[in-house]
């Protein structure tokens, strides 16, 4: 009985040995086949979502944010692989589909974004009428055209899909382990996440550009001269003094207003894109900041009144950053739009302002670029030169600027070049 119950076993250990062989080849197979139909899907999902009519038909519909079928199709391809963790060869090839769906997706994101940019990168061909002609000669006189109605909306919704699938491929990478196929030195995942950021943020510029052109009004008073002057001599009657720590700031306004563009252009999206938008108001607001601060210091004011006034605008635009998340990117290492401000209240309060506005300068250059930072740095150090010269000698001064700008001699006409 023995021999012949050794002799089954050993059978039947053959028998499993080959289905186990069958069954990894019809794996195999299945999988292959699942690979190429997957990649195939998405790549007629991504022409069909971001074709002319089916984005004419999304701009038609209700407003909220919504996740597209791209989105939502590369989430389901991301779960199937966690939920394939315990199949070698199955996770093997869901990552294979998960890098090629993520290629497809950023190549259409790319061209969508290109697309819904090119009417702030150049004018449509059309027609020369009468008011083809009008924003034609607005453009040349360096007025901003009027935007294009509804581009706000798919700008902000280019930059919430994008910003999206950014955070899926965030949260794809954190859930690998070691053992994952994913986990590569190269950083697949993260190199797909930072591009899908990079193509949110170009977006998010763009809709800094629209919030530029539909809120002229607001960013009017950003770039005001509105400017604590001390009088042009000693009989000059003093300025009423504010309180301390109750100065207004002149970007309050438009503060309000980028607050109310983001809430209804950007209508329920993910905080990334939020962010993002945010920081390319506040870069605008800033760029704009810098250009009146220039402009007033060339009239005479008092150190501390001017340093109270930039405190001020940098808690302005400190509570718009707190509010869409910008702050907190800041404390864990991020880039900080308001720096510039910082700058210049470092360079007011310095006993050595020449010194500290060379250095300031180099530091701003990233935010401003090296023009307009060097024009702010100057401009902060003169306020502060010009505020420990006696009112006669301000006097000299100007008018040995006036005759150096007229024999082309260096004066105070160099100290302070124009802002950019």
């Amino acid at each position: 009985m023995r021999p012949a119950l050794d002799a089954f076993e050993r059978g039947m250990a053959g028998a499993a040995a080959e289905w186990h062989a069958a069954a990894s080849e019809v794996d195999r197979v299945l999988l292959s086949e699942w690979e190429a139909r997957q990649c195939e899907e998405m790549f007629h999902l991504c022409e069909r979502v971001y074709s002319p009519a089916e984005a004419a038909l999304r701009d038609t519909v209700a407003t909220g944010y919504v996740s597209s079928d791209v989105v939502r199709a590369i989430r389901a391809v991301a779960c199937q692989r966690s939920d394939w963790r315990g199949h070698p060869v199955a996770c093997d090839r869901s990552a294979s589909v998960l890098i090629a769906c993520l290629s497809t997706a950023l190549r259409a994101t790319r061209c969508h974004a290109r697309v819904v940019l090119a009417p702030q990168v150049q004018e449509p061909p059309a027609a020369l009428g009468r008011a083809g002609l009008q924003r034609a000669l607005a453009a040349c006189s360096g007025a901003e055209p009027e935007p294009e109605p509804g581009l706000s909306r798919r700008l902000a919704a280019a930059a919430n899909e994008a910003a999206e699938l950014a955070l899926i491929c965030r949260e794809a990478k954190a859930a690998d382990g070691s053992s994952s196929p994913m986990s590569t030195p190269s950083g697949v995942l993260g190199s797909f996440a930072a591009a899908f950021e990079e193509a949110a943020a170009a977006l998010c510029d763009g809709l800094a550009r629209q919030f530029a052109g539909t809120h002229r009004h607001a960013l009017r008073a950003a770039s005001a001269a509105a400017w604590p002057a001390c009088g042009h001599g000693a009989r000059a009657a003093a300025p009423p003094q504010t309180p301390r720590g109750q100065e207004r700031s002149a970007l309050e306004g438009p503060c309000a207003a980028a607050t109310r563009f983001l809430e209804e252009t950007l209508d329920g999206g993910p905080a990334l894109a939020a962010r993002l938008a945010c920081e390319a108001l506040l870069r605008l607001l800033v760029r704009r900041w810098a250009r009146r601060f220039c402009r007033g210091a060339r009239r005479p004011a008092g150190v501390a009144a001017v340093l109270a006034q930039v405190a001020a605008d940098e808690g302005a635009l400190d509570r718009l950053a707190a509010t869409w998340g910008v702050a907190a990117r800041r404390a864990s290492g991020g880039s900080d739009p308001v720096r510039p401000l910082r700058e210049v209240c470092g360079i007011l309060a310095a006993p050595q302002p020449d010194a500290e506005a060379r250095a300031g300068a180099g530091r701003m250059e990233e935010l401003l670029g090296v023009q307009q930072a060097t024009n702010l740095a100057a401009a902060a150090a003169a306020v502060c030169s010009a505020a420990a010269c006696p009112a006669g000698h301000r006097r000299g001064r100007r008018r040995a600027a006036s005759a150096g700008a007229a024999t082309g001699s260096p004066g105070r006409a160099a100290e302070l070049p124009d802002a950019v």
